[in-house]
């Protein structure tokens, strides 16, 4: 039902751009804000994190860029250009959260079988909590600014 409202005609060019637009921005926003979360997991020293799964919202994403290129539209998004708030980190950081501790679950038998000098399940659990309580309530709008500046904007579209 809505891409037969997409490729309606009697759409205006105006609507469908900023419809097509808002959709654009909001997977780059996506991208960059879990960008930003990598980037803070990196400077904390935490490089293991279970890698997010974006595939609904790239097939989406891809959508609308060929809906746009149908309908010969110009659209530009600049991922540099997209502020990104600590409230929308701190969410993408809870649920990177949430998949650690879900693959920490599943693993619980690497726990079981390591020697007493690993760390118990229980307590890699609670050290994972802790980890990422820690790094959220220390964040700040200026670590946000900062580690999103310095993301590369290879994510810069336009079409033709």
């Amino acid at each position: 039902m809505k891409e037969q409202l997409l490729n309606n005609k009697y759409i205006s060019d105006s609507d469908f751009t900023m419809l097509i637009y808002r959709s654009i921005e909001g997977y780059f926003r996506l991208m960059k804000l879990y960008e930003i979360a990598k980037k803070l997991l990196e400077e904390n020293c935490h490089n293991f994190f279970v890698a997010m799964n974006f595939d609904n919202e790239e097939y989406t994403y891809n959508r609308m860029v060929d809906l746009a290129n149908k309908r010969n539209l110009d659209i530009e998004v600049s991922m540099s250009s997209l502020e990104c708030s600590i409230v929308e980190v701190i969410n993408i950081l809870r649920t990177m959260c949430g998949l650690e501790l879900s693959w920490l679950d599943e693993h619980r038998y690497i726990f079981e079988s390591s020697s007493d000098k690993c760390l118990s399940y229980l307590e890699e659990e609670d050290n994972t909590l802790k980890f990422y309580t820690g790094l959220i309530s220390n964040l700040t709008t200026a670590d946000i600014k900062r580690l999103g500046q310095n993301i590369s904007d290879e994510y810069i579209l336009t079409l033709y």
